[in-house]
């Protein structure tokens, strides 16, 4: 039986929007399934960006900062990465 490959790194700048998002959606004490469905994605989808797995399109960006109701600037403050 072969060894357990370790997971893949997480990219730091889905790391960092996956965190927001996390944010963002437990301060309006939303469910992903909510959220998921309020921006018209699937619920797959959505746990894939909030956990850090999918980088978020410019699109998808701006549909999440009208539904966080945050500025589309936003989610790129305190990021430092490449």
């Amino acid at each position: 039986m072969g060894a357990i490959a370790p997971p893949e790194p997480r990219n730091d700048w889905c790391a960092h929007i996956g965190a927001k998002l996390l944010s963002c959606r437990q301060e309006l004490g939303q469910s992903q399934r909510a959220v998921a469905s309020e921006i018209e994605i699937s619920y797959s989808h959505f746990c894939d960006l909030e956990n850090g797995k999918h980088a978020p399109s410019a699109h998808m960006l701006w549909r999440l900062s009208e539904f966080f109701q945050v500025d589309p600037g936003w989610w790129y403050e305190g990021y430092e990465g490449e």
